[in-house]
């Protein structure tokens, strides 16, 4: 169990009616927690990064960080971008 705190959620999946955040500290998932879709805001998106808070090992509030989840994407990005590029060819080092 969590002890009580704010942290960082991702959205990482729905599943039916819930959807899945996933609380991390730098980088490393700590706990989930699956709560009703309804709770979160309408534009919630996969990738949605939220400021959470945790209390008596419940989650009782989740606020959108817009900034943050637009980092994320941004980097995302740049990381399927990097991948994404054509690998030199050895025939080309030789022209």
């Amino acid at each position: 169990m969590l002890p009580d705190g704010r942290y960082v959620a991702v959205l990482d999946r729905f599943e039916g009616e819930r959807a899945v955040l996933l609380v991390e500290d730098g980088g490393t998932v700590l706990d989930e927690f699956a709560v009703r879709t309804r709770r979160l805001p309408a534009d919630s998106r996969q990738n949605a990064v939220f400021r959470v808070t945790v209390r008596n090992g419940h989650l009782v509030s989740a606020r959108p960080d817009p900034e943050a989840s637009e980092r994320r994407l941004a980097e995302a990005q740049d990381r399927f971008d990097r991948l994404a590029e054509r690998p030199p060819d050895e025939s080309d080092e030789d022209a």
